[in-house]
């Protein structure tokens, strides 16, 4: 799989003086100090005291009688600048469900310490979400060793996904469909994966990547699940050597799903964008090698993704027709996870800072294929996000600057299929 809050500030001490005591040599200390706050009070008056310095020593006029005071520089802190968001932004931090929007006002959603890839459904009010639960279980001795064993069957804990739902406002989460999977009579129990999960625009399928429904014979892969039946069918593409899919991403008309197709050169990875043509069945390669992490444009004529390279990760925006790179976003090799804002002025990565990783967001000028970053802000800082759970954005109506256009992304069988 691809890549697999704010604290409190710190109270300032502040210094105490306290007056000696105990000793005898305190009446004596008590003279001395009198004795230095009165040359104070004399300087302070107007007249020098001895040891200082007085005005025509250095040049100053001194005090002048019915002189106008210097003007007091009034002391104004500097506000920092914070990044106006709009409607929510879902992300994970130490397996738990947290949101950030507005003058980043941040909250949190839910408290297992298990979840994973949060996806808001298209009128946000629900949210889509994978948890992971743990069972006991049992496997055919040859599962663990060839040769030994005591029992013919070995109980072990299992973690298993389970696909799950909740509603925006809150309240109770509902089970869509789990990975478990057994056989022999249910008396051997494993299970398969149901990652990345994202919903279609219209809330009727899942894209997502599985090696469900038999986990002994699939390869993770792109597949689609009904949401009503939460049935799996796995997509018509094929696979690189076994390697598999990840990334999953719905165009805004549902007709077109980007993924990342992966492929290695040598022991190094090197993933590019496909496109598979949901009602036609067809796919093709987008991008040349180097390219993952798809997320469409609210108009579909761009996709924000990561290009990959040996300074590392950084975000681009491309051609969703013909997958040249039309703007490179950030150059640090420490920035992933893009998701473009569905109001198109602003687009959500992650970015990773020394052991941490943190939520940005860069704001977006222009229209069409033709854009320039204005600017840059963290939403969140040494916040030790979860990375490998892509962030998922929605706004309402009441905040989006204009109904965004809905176009067809790219024209069905322009290229080969993707084969290896």
């Amino acid at each position: 799989m691809s890549q697999s809050v704010r604290g409190q500030p710190t109270k300032r001490l502040r210094g105490i003086v306290r007056a000696a005591r105990g000793t005898s040599a305190g009446p004596v200390f008590s003279i001395v100090v009198l004795a230095i706050v009165a040359i104070l009070s004399l300087g302070l008056l107007g007249g020098p005291g001895p040891g200082l310095v007085t005005a025509k020593a250095t040049g100053d006029p001194g005090d002048v009688p019915n002189r106008t005071p210097d003007p007091v520089k009034v002391f104004v802190p500097v506000v920092p600048q914070v990044p106006q968001v709009r409607g929510s932004i879902l992300f994970i931090k130490a397996g738990n469900i947290w949101s950030v929007s507005g003058s980043d006002t941040i909250s949190q959603l839910t408290t297992s310490g298990h979840d994973q890839y949060p996806s808001w459904s298209h009128d946000g009010s629900t949210i889509y979400f994978l948890g992971l639960r743990s069972a006991q279980g049992n496997v055919p001795c040859s599962f663990v060793a060839a040769s030994g064993c005591i029992n013919a069957d070995v109980p072990y804990t299992l973690t298993y996904p389970v696909l799950a739902r909740m509603p925006a406002s809150g309240g109770s989460t509902t089970a869509i469909r789990s990975g478990l999977y057994s056989w022999s009579g249910r008396r051997y129990t494993f299970f398969y994966g149901l990652w990345q999960p994202a919903v279609s625009p219209d809330g009727k399928t899942v894209a997502l990547i599985t090696d469900g429904p038999d986990p002994f014979t699939d390869d993770y892969e792109l597949a689609l699940m009904a949401m009503a039946t939460g049935k799996l069918d796995r997509a018509p593409v094929a696979e690189d050597y076994g390697l598999g899919h990840n990334d999953p991403a719905w165009s805004p008309d549902g007709r077109v799903i980007a993924y990342a197709y992966n492929h290695r050169n040598g022991t190094l990875a090197a993933p590019r964008i496909a496109l598979d043509y949901v009602r036609a069945g067809t796919s093709r390669f987008l991008t040349s090698y180097g390219y993952a992490e798809p997320s469409f444009s609210p108009d579909g004529r761009s996709i924000v993704a990561i290009t990959t390279g040996s300074r590392g990760e950084d975000v681009v925006i491309l051609d969703a027709t013909t997958g040249a790179v039309q703007l490179r976003v950030t150059s640090d090799g420490r920035s992933f996870q893009p998701v473009w804002s569905p109001a198109g002025d602003q687009i959500a990565f992650l970015r990773t800072d020394g052991l941490s990783i943190d939520l940005w967001v860069a704001k977006l000028s222009g229209s069409g294929t033709n854009f320039s970053v204005t600017g840059m802000e963290p939403l969140t800082s040494q916040s030790g996000l979860d990375g490998t759970s892509k962030p998922s954005w929605f706004v309402p109506g009441s905040e989006m600057p204009s109904p965004p256009s809905s176009q067809p992304s790219g024209a069905p069988g322009a290229s080969a299929s993707p084969g290896g």
